[in-house]
């Protein structure tokens, strides 16, 4: 199954649940097999709802003003107020006032960015999914944004948008294998190149910093391995009919290096 599908005509619920192996289903490989065979149904968290309460302010700002609710004066989800709310329009479109700071903030802070006004000068298809293969193996991809032209956007919230901390978040999520599956799926599907991959990344806290960042071409080489070793890992357990235990091997561990390095500790936040 190699092609691009719009979300009207792939509803996110039949891609998380169809034909394939997503970047978070790699990663659950990567880390051990049997997280993957004993994954359960994804619930999204509060960071979620706001990033995609951002994103929509960003690049479908029509639907953001008729779908979500921001509760001036509101400051608790347990109050009867936010749940009056919450019960007409859906609980992950209604936010707290804190919460409705936190989104606009970080609106109005991308919107300073030149290359945000680049990215929504485009016309985009959003939830854009792409299927690809490799070794037999359906791989797919849902993007954030998808222009006619080839240019991907990825809005991300980030704990820090120093670039040593964007660096290692990219490591830690593995955004260079989204990156390599992505580039990867579009040429099987296209014939062309995707011609970029641009992540808008912003702090969720004041004063909201924000930065535009383009991952090298080593380290999406290196995604490209990565994801390719966790699916032949996943076809050598489909092979053994088996995707290990929740025992793992016994371990000797020490402290971190940075205790040793003097270096700050590395803090990933929640960055979604």
């Amino acid at each position: 199954m190699i092609g691009i599908f719009t979300k009207s005509q792939l509803p996110a619920d039949e891609f998380y649940h169809g034909e394939g192996l997503s970047k978070a289903d790699l990663d659950l490989i990567h880390e051990n097999p049997y997280r993957y065979a004993r994954k359960g149904e994804h619930k999204p968290t509060r960071g979620e709802d706001i990033s995609v309460a951002l994103r929509a302010a960003l690049l479908e700002p029509e639907w953001f003003a008729s779908k979500f609710v921001i509760l001036d004066g509101v400051e608790s989800r347990s109050s009867a107020e936010y749940k009056k709310h919450a019960k007409l329009h859906g609980a992950n479109f209604v936010f707290t006032e804190k919460e409705g700071d936190s989104i606009l903030g970080m609106f109005n802070s991308l919107m300073q960015s030149d290359d945000t006004i680049d990215a929504i000068g485009r016309t985009y298809e959003t939830g854009v999914a792409l299927y690809g293969e490799h070794e037999g193996v359906t791989i797919k991809i849902r993007l954030h944004y998808l222009s006619e032209d080839g240019h991907a956007v990825y809005v991300k919230k980030a704990h820090s948008i120093g670039e040593r901390e964007l660096s290692n978040s990219v490591g830690h999520y593995r955004y260079h294998v989204l990156v390599a599956m992505a580039q990867d799926a579009y040429k099987q599907a296209t014939g062309n190149e995707l011609q970029s991959f641009t992540f808008l990344c912003v702090e969720p806290e004041a004063p909201f910093m924000c930065r535009s960042v383009t991952l090298d071409d080593i380290s999406i080489e290196l995604g490209r391995q990565e994801y390719q070793a966790d699916i032949a890992a996943y076809a050598g357990c489909q092979q053994a009919q088996s995707f290990g235990s929740p025992v793992c091997e016994p371990a000797i561990i020490g402290v971190p290096d940075y205790m040793f390095s003097g270096d700050d500790e590395m803090v990933f936040g929640e960055d979604e």
